[in-house]
């Protein structure tokens, strides 16, 4: 991985880019409708296969969006959420404040977080727009965290095809990484794709 400067670009100066990135934002305490619509078609399409589940995992779950979603159609389920923002519990208190009285949130870089559960330590496991953001030299050990740590199912909306170049955007085929078999794949946008695996 190239940083656009040059230098090569691993997972430890990915990780303090988005620190940087995320104490520079501009949209904190904004909410994004465009990405609200994703969520609940995701939810929708995951409802449908009836997947039986009691604990949530998202990795990378940014301002709580996703959370706040999930937890609407599936309130039994107990929810944690984590994101390496330093400001995270601050910004959900902003956008999705209900998300702070239900889950579990931990600031904590999401391999870090994983390397210390047990096997199967959630029954789901999400990501939205982070594995795009995981470089080359780690990606094969936070999709074997992942696959270890899912208990029922692991669902992801990432990027697969490239529609503008960016260092820090990494596009991939997840069928490649993944292990459990894929039981829906579906494209929602130019470039983001939603898999689900089923373990």
């Amino acid at each position: 991985m190239i940083h656009k400067d040059g230098a090569d670009f691993n997972y430890e100066k990915q990780k303090k880019f988005w620190l940087e990135r995320w104490e520079k934002l501009n949209y904190r305490g904004k909410l994004s409708n465009t990405t609200g619509s994703i969520t609940k078609k995701i939810v929708r399409e995951f409802s449908k296969l009836e997947i039986k589940f009691d604990s949530f995992l998202e990795l990378g779950c940014g301002l709580g969006r996703n959370i706040h979603f999930f937890h609407e159609t599936f309130p039994k389920a107990s929810y944690t959420g984590v994101d390496i923002n330093p400001n995270l519990r601050k910004d959900i208190s902003r956008c999705y404040p209900d998300v702070l009285k239900f889950s579990k949130i931990v600031t904590v870089d999401a391999l870090a977080f994983l390397k210390k559960q047990k096997p199967s330590s959630f029954d789901v496991i999400f990501t939205y727009a982070l594995l795009l953001h995981i470089t080359e030299d780690v990606i094969n050990s936070v999709v074997k965290s992942i696959e270890r740590c899912a208990n029922r199912a692991i669902v992801i909306f990432e990027r697969e095809k490239v529609t503008k170049e960016c260092f820090w955007r990494i596009p991939r085929n997840y069928e490649e990484y993944f292990s459990p078999p894929c039981i829906l794949k579906k494209p929602y946008t130019e470039s983001n794709t939603l898999w689900i695996f089923k373990k």
